[in-house]
């Protein structure tokens, strides 16, 4: 299955290492107790809360395809 912007953090999180990934985006170790807040939002809708741009999006997609 591949991931888009419109994959909700619950998909992600289903694949082994994206927690991984996660954290090297952000740039820290995301508590899992933070994403399960946001478990039905989609990766877009997160982005959007933190304010990362679209290029950063794209990069983390990216990766979670990747791996």
């Amino acid at each position: 299955m591949a991931f888009t912007a419109n994959s909700t953090i619950a998909e992600i999180l289903k694949k082994p290492g994206a927690k991984a990934i996660f954290d090297k985006h952000v740039g820290v170790s995301v508590d899992l107790g933070q994403l399960r807040m946001v478990m039905d939002m989609s990766l877009q809708q997160v982005a959007d809360f933190v304010e990362w741009d679209k290029e950063k999006l794209e990069g983390l997609v990216k990766d979670l395809n990747a791996a």
